[in-house]
């Protein structure tokens, strides 16, 4: 029936998510911001950091297919759960992982950063709005459109992050206002970094496609700054969602190539060609856009057609969710591969 529809679509996009707390205040201070996270089906376990209870896997298999890390202040973990665990959480496990970090960042949340592209400040360094104003206010939102794309002002206190040179897979998704600055409230010092070049809130793909959320400030998703005014609620749903694999995810079917001289039915694939033919290649690509499965529109999507090297790339024109090319097999004998790409950040497959 209907129902059982309704059940089953539901729970495919439903991520059991481990949230770990250092302490119980955080489940009042940002009850907002899990209240939304159940809401939209996740289930969701807290559990303090120094908890017996605390379990990542059990006989070889993860429990959770995401992972909100609040109590960075450790350097440890009960039960042995160190930086590592975390990374192997997300390498192994292709489990996505949520940091909310602060100013007196344990080793934990440091360690875990430097594995995913950034490094935090030096403990007890502050982000600051202004020369004596501790909230910072910023539009600067640099977040891909894939990620979060409205415009607005979020507030937030913290710390900031250095964004590895080169990274990869890693891009900040908020940085500083004009006027931010960062001391090191020890030392009294301030740093080099002002203005946009300080991240605040960054994210990663990895390889394998999980994802990974990185945050200078605790307070970024908490009900004290989702107040009206600012854009701190829609941008922490938002990043979240991108983070458990809810937007921004592609998928392909019904690979089919042929001789443009001799069709196939869609889904079928020629064996053979020889040099000169004419060769007609298509590929459905579809995004996932609030839980449904939905014809993807880009005209930057581009094949190659590899034997080493690519010998031709060219962009696939798309009719719905049906991207194509015609093209001439090049002169040379060999293995040729068709290689589909789609390099924009935010997205994976």
């Amino acid at each position: 029936g209907l129902h059982d529809y309704l059940l089953l679509v539901f729970q495919a996009f439903a991520d059991r998510v481990l949230v770990v707390l250092d302490t119980e205040d955080t489940k009042s201070t940002h009850s907002e911001y899990f209240a939304e996270l159940q809401n939209t089906g996740n289930s969701l376990e807290f559990v303090l950091g120094t908890s017996e209870s605390l379990r990542i896997q059990m006989y070889g298999e993860y429990l959770y297919d995401t992972i909100v890390l609040a109590a960075s202040s450790y350097d440890s973990l009960a039960n042995g759960i160190t930086y590592s665990s975390f990374v192997k959480f997300v390498d192994e496990g292709k489990g996505n992982l949520i940091v909310l970090g602060h100013t007196d960042e344990g080793n934990l949340g440091r360690k875990l950063a430097n594995s995913f592209g950034y490094d935090f400040y030096e403990l007890g360094t502050r982000v600051y709005g202004s020369e004596t104003e501790k909230l910072v206010k910023t539009s600067n939102i640099t977040a891909p459109s894939a990620v979060f794309a409205k415009k607005g002002q979020v507030h937030l206190t913290g710390t900031g992050l250095y964004l590895r040179k080169n990274p990869k897979y890693s891009f900040p998704l908020l940085v500083g206002s004009s006027t931010s600055l960062a001391k090191n409230e020890f030392k009294n010092l301030k740093l080099p970094e002002t203005g946009s070049e300080i991240v605040l809130v960054g994210a990663t793909q990895t390889k394998n496609n999980a994802r990974v959320v990185i945050s200078g400030s605790f307070d970024v998703c908490s009900n004290q700054n989702f107040k009206q005014g600012s854009l701190n609620r829609e941008f922490c749903f938002e990043v979240t969602k991108w983070a458990l694999q809810r937007k921004a995810v592609l998928r392909y079917s019904d690979i089919t190539h042929y001789k443009v001289s001799e069709p196939l039915p869609k889904g079928e694939k020629a064996d053979l060609y020889t040099h000169r033919d004419q060769v007609y290649f298509s590929i459905d690509i579809e995004e996932l856009k609030e839980g449904k499965w939905v014809p993807f529109e880009s005209d930057i999507v581009y094949m190659e057609f590899v034997m080493l090297d690519p010998k031709l790339r060219n962009y696939l024109k798309n009719q719905g969710k049906t991207y194509s090319l015609e093209f001439k097999v090049p002169d040379m004998q060999g293995a040729y591969q068709f290689n589909v790409r789609y390099n924009q950040p935010g997205y994976t497959w």
